[in-house]
């Protein structure tokens, strides 16, 4: 539900990182969410490494 963007080099463990996007971009404006944080969190859902 949550995606958490961690710091590239931390050293850590249970850091909270940087950034907390939802999973789904389409969230965002479902909820009335901010433009901004919209693209972001389009950049980071296809950002993200394949499994």
């Amino acid at each position: 539900m949550l995606r958490v963007i961690r710091k590239e080099h931390s050293t850590k463990a249970k850091t909270v990182g940087e950034k907390l996007f939802f999973a789904d971009p389409a969230f965002y404006p479902a909820l009335g969410g901010d433009l901004g944080t919209s693209r972001e969190a389009i950049v980071a859902f296809f950002s993200k490494p394949i499994s």
